[in-house]
């Protein structure tokens, strides 16, 4: 018995490695070591593989990492496949001939202690696989080709202490939880550190500087963040990013900073405001929270709804992240005034179930995508714009019944705008113009099997572009000058093609339907454009009044599944003896996408729109369409002229170009006329460099219900436009441009000017007193003006140009209020309008305001009544009486 006690407790052994040592390599003291024996090397290099398995033993330098180092020849150097093994003090060197050799490798292995190690050059610094309850501390890892650090599928590892620099990634943890990392300083990686997948982390007092990203916490939840610093990241500093609920769910307080700034990380909160401090706000699963008045920068989300309703981001400045503005899940909330740009991704992302959500007067440009909705319903874009971005400027994937308006997508490098698999969307008095392609070239696509649906690149920049996407209405865009330069997808081989994945039409246009049914487009332009102004293929749908140049030539015609392409021009190089050109030219290619199928029809019926202003009767029955065959102009048979709707019906069977002309009267038989061919609607909005700001409201109107259109959000002049509608006019826009400076074409006003606004309703100024009674426009007039150009308030009146003059607008007070005077004026129709008033003493030099007189409100044609019995009589009896209810009202 005794003996056996003795036995037990032999004490650990000391093996010393180096020259003149009981052993020359670690390898050969290894083999001779027991559990509890701690081997000591002495100073020198090692090229050694070293493959440990056995339990408690300790292998460290007798002088620190500077004097001992053990080079792996490019393989992994410690490979740890034993518990409780401690290796210390050495500099741990080339082991990156190929992925995870690493300095230490760990698998499966536990209560291993790592410390004061130079790790330098290989694959991955220290890697820990499915090893549990490990220490690391006081390591440096530099130059290592993939991590510093690797956890995967470890838990309850404490990372302490460690200094991790000038490697792909920092510290990496996928899928391993609960593990501490504390007082590392982690610099100059690609990644800092990185979760993937890792459940209830914690990093405490970390400084996280000088990566090309700070700390990324990626489909991860319950981390613990405290008092970490994030700074001098080149492109981000700090971002969360989830696929559900739980994976936003952390605990991150504001003594994390990222570039001195505080994180605002919210859950469950409601009815607060950030403060303006912030670096980065997330509010999660959260109510009427309200972001405003801030700038963020160089984080990867700037702010984040992820699970929150009913708030509002607005005024706020995001530059420099990977998503400017991110809603996830998150609907009735509205984003106003922010300037989202120079983004690595999106500016402003809404994604998967982001549902009746108001974007408004917003600025997304030079991101890789400006405005980018995916998954997504019943939203509203208003007067956004997105310009300048490295693909698209708008784009709705996935996303039903949104209704964009006045937006801008100018100059981006693919799509203006672009629907993918969305329908029921709304597209109106938008802008997309001047978007160029210029990518580099892709030699092939090579598919093998079936091509699920996908997009191939092509070489087109188009305005605005409708794919595998159904039951959408465009109205009144503009989509002009999109033009592409690079060199597309050079071969599609070895597949068998699905519809969807035939490569997408590789033409720059102004709009493209693609594989989308019903598609509606009224009252659209589209000039210029590099190969067709308008491009269909396997689409149907109806084209009402398609402007396709200056002139304008306009197409209306219900669209079939043949491949079509449209394009426009003022002029053409053949003359027509004895014709004039009514409007201009337009060019038509079409072809079947399967000559085989019988139910596709040869033939296809257009109507050529025309305007008959300044044509006399005979002018305008001689109206007929013909085709350009060489150069030589043909008549097209069996055509339908309609001298009422203004247009030519005719039912092609060849396509070519197209010019619709005219004989006209000689002197003596033709009354004098304008040469102007201008159609009389009102334009779609004034030229953008007189336009201050506009604001739109929409409403659907019903005959007999009061309209009232709220325009009271901002600082502008008009309020409000209410009517009583006599009929039904479906879904009406109201759009107020202010203006700083005057339309060339319209001349001063009386009185000193307060502003100068167009204000359209309706599609192209639709609303009139022949649809509708008591229009109202009710404006605001500030008080300091007043004060300051010494204005007699009973005076101030608006003032409606109309019929090249400008007509006083009956005017009336109604009340003072937060430094300004509220006022209403009656109109009979919508134009140019300008809110002016008169010094005081100067009323008397100035003539009596007045309603005006009929014949200026008839819409659209003036009619002169001045020949009607009693008219001048009953005039100045009405201007008398007028003028004495004005002055008994002063």
């Amino acid at each position: 018995m005794i003996l056996l006690l003795c036995a037990g407790t032999v004490s650990a052994a000391n093996l010393t490695v180096g020259s003149e040592k009981t052993y020359a390599t670690i390898g050969l003291a290894l083999d001779a070591a027991d559990p509890g024996d701690t081997i000591i090397v002495s100073d020198g290099t090692y090229n050694e593989n070293i493959d440990i398995w056995t339990d408690n033993i300790t292998i460290r330098s007798e002088n620190g990492y500077e004097y001992t180092i053990v080079d792996g020849s490019g393989y992994t150097v410690f490979d740890i496949n034993a518990n409780n093994v401690t290796i210390q003090g050495f500099t741990i060197q080339d082991a990156e001939s190929d992925y995870y050799e690493s300095g230490i490798y760990l698998y499966d292995v536990s209560f291993c202690n790592i410390s004061d190690n130079y790790i330098i050059n290989t694959s991955v610094g220290v890697y820990l696989g499915e090893s549990d309850s490990n220490n690391l501390t006081g390591n440096i890892f530099s130059f290592n080709s993939d991590q510093g650090i690797y956890l995967y599928y470890s838990d309850y590892n404490n990372l302490t202490n460690n200094t991790v620099s000038n490697n792909d990634d920092g510290i990496y943890l996928e899928d391993s939880d609960y593990n501490s990392l504390t007082n590392n300083t982690v610099n100059n990686n690609d990644e800092g550190i990185e979760l993937e997948d890792s459940d209830y982390n914690n990093l405490t007092n970390n400084t996280v500087s000088s990566n090309d990203y700070g700390i990324w916490i990626d489909y991860s939840s319950n981390s613990t963040l405290i008092n970490n610093v994030m700074s001098s990241n080149e492109y981000s500093n700090f971002g969360v990013e989830g696929e559900n609920l739980r994976e936003y769910l952390h605990d991150i307080g504001v003594s994390n900073l990222v570039d001195g700034k505080p994180i605002y990380y919210w859950i469950n909160a409601s009815d607060a405001e950030v403060p303006l401090d912030a670096g980065t706000v997330y509010a999660i699963h959260s109510t009427n929270i309200t972001v405003r008045d801030i700038e963020l920068s160089t984080i990867d989300y700037g702010v984040t709804f992820a699970y929150t309703d009913n708030s509002t981001i607005q005024n706020v400045t995001v530059s420099n992240t990977y998503e400017g503005i991110y809603l996830f899940n998150s609907s009735f909330n509205n984003l106003d005034s922010i300037s989202a740009s120079y983004g690595d991704n999106t500016g402003i992302y809404l994604y998967d179930s982001c549902n009746y959500n108001t974007l408004t007067n917003n600025n997304a440009s030079d991101n890789e995508y400006g405005i980018y909705i995916e998954g997504s319903s019943n939203n509203t874009l208003t007067n956004n714009t997105a310009n300048s971005n490295d693909y698209y400027g708008i784009c709705l994937e996935d996303s039903n019944d949104n209704l964009l308006l006045s937006n801008n997508a100018n100059s981006n490098e693919l799509y203006g705008f672009y629907l993918m698999s969305s329908d029921g969307n709304t597209l109106a008095d938008n802008v997309a113009s001047y978007n160029i392609y210029n990518h580099a070239e892709v030699g092939s696509v090579n598919l093998d099997s079936v091509a699920e649906p996908m997009i191939v690149i092509s070489d087109s920049a188009t305005g605005i572009y409708i794919r595998s996407s159904d039951n959408n209405v465009l109205t009144n865009n503009t989509a002009n000058y999109n033009s592409g330069s690079g060199a597309s997808v050079s071969s599609v081989t070895n597949s068998i093609v699905s519809p969807d994945s035939i490569p997408a039409p590789e033409y720059s246009c102004g709009f493209i339907v693609y594989f989308s049914e019903n598609t509606t487009l009224t009252d659209n332009t589209a000039i210029g454009n590099g190969d067709y102004d308008f491009y269909s293929r396997y689409s149907t749908g109806t084209v009402d009044t398609l402007s396709l140049s200056d002139t304008p030539t306009q197409l209306s015609f219900e669209n079939d599944e043949s491949a079509l392409g449209i394009s426009g021009n003022d002029t053409n190089s053949n003359a027509f003896s004895g014709k004039e050109n009514v409007n201009g030219y337009v060019t038509i290619t079409r072809s079947t996408i399967n000559p085989d199928d019988i139910s596709q029809p040869d033939t296809m019926v257009f109507d050529f729109l025309y305007d008959d202003s300044g044509m006399s009767s005979s002018e305008e029955s001689s109206v007929n369409l013909y085709m350009l065959s060489g150069s030589n102009w043909t008549e097209i048979n069996g055509t339908s002229l309609n001298t009422i709707g203004n247009y030519v019906s005719a039912n092609l069977s060849e396509f070519g170009t197209f010019g619709l002309f005219y004989v006209e009267d000689t002197p003596s038989s033709s009354p004098s006329r304008s040469s102007s061919r201008t159609r009389a609607s009102v334009s779609p909005g004034q030229p953008s460099e007189i336009v201050t700001s506009t604001d739109i409201s929409v409403k659907r109107v019903v005959g007999g219900v009061s309209a009232d259109f709220d325009l009271s959000g901002g600082d502008d002049p008009v309020i409000g436009v209410s009517f009583n509608a006599k009929t039904d006019e479906g879904l009406v826009v109201t759009k107020v441009q202010v203006l700083n400076s005057r339309p060339s074409d319209v001349p001063a006003s009386e009185g000193n000017s307060y502003s100068v606004m167009s204000i359209d309703v309706g599609s192209e100024g639709t609303i009139s007193s022949g649809n509708a009674d008591n229009i109202m426009i009710r404006f605001k007039v500030s008080k300091e003006w007043i004060e300051e150009n010494d204005i007699d308030v009973s005076t101030i009146r608006m003032t409606r140009y109309h019929g090249e003059q400008w007509n006083d607008l009956p005017t009336y007070q109604e009340r003072e209020e937060d430094g300004y005077l509220y006022f209403y004026s009656e109109t009979l129709v919508f134009s140019i309008f300008s809110v002016v008033g008169d010094e005081i003493g100067s009323i008397a030099e100035q003539t009596p305001i007045s309603a005006p007189m009929p014949e200026e409100e008839t819409e659209p044609v003036e009619e002169d009544t001045k020949d009607s019995p009693g008219f001048g009589a009953l005039m100045g009896i009405g201007v008398v009486s007028l003028a004495l209810l004005v002055l008994k009202k002063e």
